[in-house]
């Protein structure tokens, strides 16, 4: 990489260069595929008695800044990401191919609108930069001189 920056490659370009997903997409495809597993196993299989299964009276405490995720919360994420509704979930998992189909075109829409909104995130920040450094903002009222910045104009003024 030079110092300018003329040689940088965005993340996104290299993995549509392999054509990849990115590794947000390839762990939430694999969650949603192992719990769909999971579903069509037996009732007395202990992986589905502990995923669907609740701790009974657990007096946890409140860790400070916010509580991390379950794996059911991020389960959920992943679902509502994907389209899938996540109240009627475990009957279409329950179809191998069908909840194999629907996994996989959730995912490959969530990676594209993903990388919509980070270019389309990226193109309002160069253009707010372009406007900064293009447009002038400041003018002094007293002798009439531009100034790109606030604290210049503030500090032309003392």
């Amino acid at each position: 990489k030079s110092t300018n920056g003329s040689n940088f490659i965005m993340d996104k370009e290299v993995l549509m260069w392999a054509e990849l997903p990115g590794i947000q997409v390839i762990l939430s495809e694999r969650r949603m595929l192992w719990v769909g597993h999971i579903v069509r196993m037996h009732d007395d299989r202990l992986p589905k008695q502990i995923l669907f299964g609740e701790l009974a009276h657990l007096q946890a405490k409140h860790s400070r800044g916010g509580q991390q995720k379950r794996f059911k919360d991020q389960l959920k994420a992943s679902l509502r990401a994907c389209s899938v509704d996540p109240d009627i979930w475990q009957d279409v998992a329950c179809d191998r191919l069908a909840w194999r189909g629907t996994i996989k075109a959730g995912t490959r829409n969530y990676e594209k609108a993903h990388l919509d909104d980070l270019h389309r995130k990226r193109q309002q920040r160069k253009d707010r930069t372009a406007n900064q450094n293009g447009g002038v903002s400041y003018i002094c009222t007293t002798c009439g001189k531009c100034y790109h910045s606030w604290i210049g104009l503030v500090s032309h003024l003392r």
